[in-house]
């Protein structure tokens, strides 16, 4: 690790040296950074790791909380600001902004129901049900024409995914990096044009990190911003666009892409 251009940590197999001095001996199975977190130098580095996030939304019914823990969870946020910088998933960030700002949350209804306008309302509660054992809130959706509530079990993957890429993008902490593998996935061609689009015009102090195959997502995306990662056996490289004299025409640079010899040996954006 450097910094200022001057190594501050170096580690291999043997030792780690701070700042040219031997630490003492540490396990080789934990981070450096980790380890190392109370330094003054390290700690900033350290804070901003923490507010990485690598989010899988495929599974509805990951990291559950229930409506008892949900409601200590209530009194401790005070505010919007005090749910965006807490380190709570955006599921749970997404039910207590119900409680604590709900501009916010019907600002995030509003743009989920613009992606789907069959939908006309969202609420977070917990479902009644033998099989749940605790009370477990859930988010669940009211179709146009349709009476009863859809809970997320029964969403396609596509429309939660999208309601929470979109709540990541008001809840998500200030300086937050969201890395999203795969970004089109399970999204259907109208998510993957609007997420798109929601991802390039948002204002706030976010960075998104996202790795895609799409020709839209790509074509959309300034290649000023493209990373091209390749792989050669256990070697993954990540270059600029500009190494490879692609045209400034996105529909030039995306066919000049795939046409890469780099491409036919596994080439992601």
């Amino acid at each position: 690790m450097y910094k200022n251009k001057s190594e501050i940590i170096k580690r291999d197999i043997d030792k780690i040296m701070f700042n040219n001095v031997k630490t003492v001996k540490l396990p080789q199975e934990k981070r450096v950074i980790n380890l190392l977190k109370e330094e003054d130098e390290i700690s900033i580095i350290y804070k901003n790791f923490q507010k990485i996030t690598f989010h899988d939304h495929s599974e509805a019914t990951t990291n559950r909380v229930s409506h008892g823990d949900m409601n200590l969870k209530v009194e401790k946020y005070k505010s919007i600001q005090d749910i965006q910088e807490s380190d709570e998933s955006v599921r749970t960030k997404l039910y207590l902004t119900l409680y604590k700002s709900k501009t916010t949350f019907n600002v995030i209804k509003e743009k989920f129901i613009d992606f789907f306008p069959y939908v006309e309302n969202i609420k977070i509660e917990p479902i009644s049900s033998k099989k749940i054992l605790q009370e477990i809130p859930f988010i669940q959706i009211k179709e146009k024409g349709i009476e009863h509530w859809i809970d997320e079990r029964q969403l396609s993957s596509g429309m939660l995914r999208t309601l929470l890429h979109i709540s990541e993008l008001y809840l998500g902490a200030n300086g937050t990096v969201i890395l999203v593998d795969e970004f089109e996935n399970s999204l259907g061609i109208n998510c993957i044009d609007e997420m798109t689009n929601e991802l390039i015009i948002h204002k706030r102090d976010l960075q998104f990190i996202i790795t895609s195959h799409h020709p839209y997502i790509i074509n959309n995306i300034n290649y000023a911003n493209w990373k091209i990662v390749t792989r050669n056996a256990g070697n993954v490289s990540s270059r600029d666009a500009t190494d490879f004299n692609l045209s400034k025409s996105k529909h030039e640079a995306f066919t000049q892409l795939i046409n890469l010899d780099e491409y036919s040996e596994g080439v992601d954006v």
